[in-house]
């Protein structure tokens, strides 16, 4: 982040001895080291504190573009219903084939179980 190097380090350590003297130096140097760590512990805090409304920002932009497909299919299917004559929808909003329309073909093997059961067919008790 600084460009300082071993020379400037020197000179200001020494700059620092002069101004401030020997007794008091120690005690100074200590006090720069804690509030340096202070600093660290809010700039990391604060990075965290980013980071989670980040997420929570990320979160909220996939809830919304969600929701917005969800209002985009409600409206196609309202528009589906308003299409559809109200006399050809069931109650439920199914569409009813007309009366004179035949009867859906079954597959081979497809159709309803038959009915009917004969002794034979009951289970072993």
């Amino acid at each position: 982040m600084f460009d300082i190097g071993f020379g400037e380090l020197v000179v200001v350590a020494v700059v620092a001895l002069l101004v401030i003297g020997p007794e008091r130096l120690p005690g100074m140097v200590r006090e720069a080291g804690s509030w340096l760590r202070r600093a660290r512990s809010v700039a990391a805090s604060l990075r965290d504190d980013f980071e989670r409304e980040i997420n929570r920002s990320e979160e909220l932009k996939n809830l919304i573009e969600r929701e917005t497909r969800i209002a985009e299919l409600h409206k196609q299917i309202d528009e589906t219903l308003t299409s559809v004559p109200a006399g050809k929808r069931a109650p439920g909003g199914a569409q009813v084939p007309p009366a004179d329309a035949p009867a859906p073909a079954v597959p081979a093997g497809k159709g309803p179980e038959p009915t009917t059961t004969s002794p034979h067919d009951a289970p072993p008790r």
